[in-house]
């Protein structure tokens, strides 16, 4: 399957990689179980990975059949993982920062690859849209989440 870049969700992956790459290290100090940060930490770092390699090309460029299914890989990994994390201890960590990531991150990643599994456009850029919207939300709550001591 070939999917073309658009400048939108270029963009958007771009800042949602940025953001993920800092969630990684701010879940460090979360007070949360090992197991509940080992999954949050390598569900975020194979999604990074399946951004680095959709980043890699321009905007407007084709995806070549190779790099898609590693994104695809990726993506499915960073969603077996996500499903481990034990969102009501990142709820009590911080006040919905365990919904955020359940109703935006995971459901994001689950809409992206039903998307590109099923070729259907709407649903890979709402699952963007949605792994955009958990970006945004992290962004304006990360001080929270950092001072927080439960």
């Amino acid at each position: 399957m070939k999917i073309e870049k658009t400048e939108l969700s270029q963009g958007k992956l771009k800042n949602l990689f940025i953001i993920l790459i800092i969630s990684y290290f701010i879940i460090q100090t979360v007070s949360c179980s090992k197991s509940t940060i080992k999954h949050f930490n390598q569900s975020i770092e194979y999604n990074n990975q399946a951004t680095r390699i959709m980043n890699m090309g321009g905007s407007g460029e084709l995806i070549n059949p190779e790099d898609m299914d590693k994104i695809i890989k990726f993506t499915k990994k960073a969603l077996a993982e996500a499903k481990l994390v034990d969102i009501r201890k990142l709820n009590h960590r911080y006040l919905d920062f365990g919904n955020h990531f359940r109703d935006e991150f995971i459901k994001g990643l689950e809409l992206y690859i039903e998307g590109i599994e099923k070729n259907d456009n709407l649903k890979m850029l709402l699952g963007q849209s949605l792994q955009g919207n958990w970006g945004d939300w992290y962004d304006q709550n990360i001080e929270g989440i950092r001072r927080s001591k439960r």
